[in-house]
């Protein structure tokens, strides 16, 4: 059975209750502000009719005769305009106490498992949320769309709509009752795309902060060699409005599951690390589907899925940490991982800065860029840009890869100098670790490399010892590690065991 599973799940589902109150609480504070602008919307338009109309009918003529165009166009824009502070403050409030209540709900729910109480303390410094982690939750790099751009763009749109249908409305000298209707269709809009996007935000913030706790947990579970791990599974909402169509198809998604660290591979061809993180718009858009999460040895999984935890032999695991009274010989590898991880093996033993050895050898420019038969370029812009890179800074054919091949065999990004390559674009040293990990299992069947582009600013040499005890723990003898920032060279490590 696993570890306390009806428990934790029971308050995962009180702390989504939660999360989901704080959301009807919003859409009732959005449906209040926009019940309120067509109230005053339409008090406006009354009291102009009625002191510039004539025959109660208000032209481009009129109004220009009068002095009054400008001025009257410019309130109906700003009393629309002046609605966007309030929508962006409680979509963000929303999005924040949402992140915070859903990341801390889920791992002190994992606090409180009896047979993980020895890495308590490790589960207690992760329960902390920094204000960058809440911003980048808030803004949603990994879409390349922030909040804000969302916000401004429909801001722009609707105020748009709005000056065209006035301007209709002048040129037929329509009467107050047309072009309130005109107004109103597009407030009325900007309310649905509004809602729309609430729904939409929490949703991912939701799923994203009870994720973003899972994934941490889980990797105290790797660091610290328990034989358990965090396992989810998708879920829906089991009712007709469930998506189900050519472009997303969530009912085939219902029951599968997954380690942590893995992505779900919808049926578009997206990955997603959970409901509303695809980045497709009609897998994300108003999306219900949720994750259970539980803690499951090797045994239990295999049990659930029919699949082994990466490096398992498939035989009955045991906690270490239960057995650590007794005499026990370490293997080569556990000992190795021993030492990188209480600080006494240095990075040097196991990686080694083989850059001069890449630049002597380069040939910038010789070779081609070539693609696999039927490869889809406009869904692969960032693989096709770093092929670019490779091309212009070593030389040397590189073949850009189908995600899967005939046989439906998931395939690494690049065929490169004869050898598999893949790329990670990551945000952190803990995702660095987490996208080696998924990259080591790419290029697996011919390791040539893995590229990770970071941030300009993360701290080398912890993320090297962090990618050096993934690599320690992983079951390859040898590959190269390239290491990019902004578009430039860092380091290209030779991980060789």
């Amino acid at each position: 059975m696993a570890v306390s599973k009806e428990t934790l799940e029971k308050l995962l589902v009180q702390v989504r209750r939660i999360a989901e109150h704080r959301e009807a609480k919003a859409e009732q504070n959005i449906k209040h502000y926009f019940a309120a602008l067509k109230k005053d919307l339409n008090s406006f338009l009354g009291n102009e009719y009625a002191k510039l109309a004539e025959d109660d009918k208000l032209t481009y003529a009129i109004l220009q005769k009068k002095g009054e165009y400008a001025r009257f166009l410019e309130e109906v824009i700003n009393k629309v305009d002046g609605i966007s502070p309030k929508l962006k403050n409680e979509v963000q409030s929303l999005i924040e106490e949402t992140y915070e209540t859903c990341y801390k709900g889920l791992v002190k729910g994992v606090e409180g498992i009896d047979d993980l109480a020895r890495l308590a303390k490790e589960f207690k410094a992760i329960s902390a949320i920094s204000p960058e982690t809440v911003k980048r939750a808030v803004q949603n790099p990994i879409k390349k769309l922030t909040l804000n751009s969302t916000l401004e763009r429909n801001r722009k749109k609707v105020i748009a709509g709005i000056r065209r249908e006035i301007s209709i409305s002048l040129t037929q000298g329509d009467r107050m009752s047309t072009m309130a209707r005109r107004i109103s269709k597009h407030v009325e809009q900007d309310y649905r795309k509004s809602m729309l996007i609430a729904r939409t935000e929490a949703h991912r913030v939701r799923e994203s902060g009870f994720n973003d706790a899972a994934g941490n947990v889980n990797t105290i579970l790797t660091d610290n060699n328990s034989e358990f791990r965090m396992v989810k599974t998708w879920k829906t909402m089991k009712d007709g409005a469930v998506r189900h169509t050519n472009l997303a198809n969530h009912v085939e998604m219902d029951g599968v599951t997954v380690i942590q660290d893995e992505d779900f591979e919808l049926k578009s061809g997206a990955k997603a690390s959970c409901p509303g993180m695809s980045g497709i718009a009609a897998e994300d858009c108003n999306c219900r589907c949720y994750l259970s999460r539980h803690i499951m040895n090797d045994e239990e999984y295999f049990k659930a899925t029919g699949r082994h935890f990466e490096g398992s032999t498939g035989e009955k695991t045991v906690d270490k940490a239960d057995n650590s009274s007794l005499p026990q010989k370490p293997d080569k590898k556990t000992a190795r991982t021993e030492k990188v991880k209480n600080g006494t093996q240095q990075t040097h033993s196991v990686f080694r800065d083989v850059t001069q050895e890449y630049l002597d050898d380069a040939k910038p420019g010789q070779g081609q860029i070539i693609f696999d038969e039927g490869y889809k370029q406009g869904r692969h812009k960032e693989e096709i840009k770093t092929a670019e890179w490779l091309h212009d800074t070593f030389g040397g054919d590189v073949k850009l890869l189908n995600e899967a091949n005939k046989d439906g065999v998931k395939m690494p990004d690049y065929l490169w100098r004869d050898k598999y390559w893949e790329l990670k674009d990551v945000s952190s040293i803990n995702g660095a670790d987490k996208g080696l990990q998924k990259a080591i299992k790419q290029i697996q069947l011919n390791p040539g490399g893995v590229l990770i582009k970071i941030p300009k600013e993360t701290d080398l040499s912890a993320l090297e010892i962090q990618l050096e005890r993934r690599f320690v723990r992983s079951n390859l003898k040898e590959f190269d590690l390239m290491l990019i920032a902004q578009g430039k060279l860092l380091k290209i490590l030779r991980c060789k065991k």
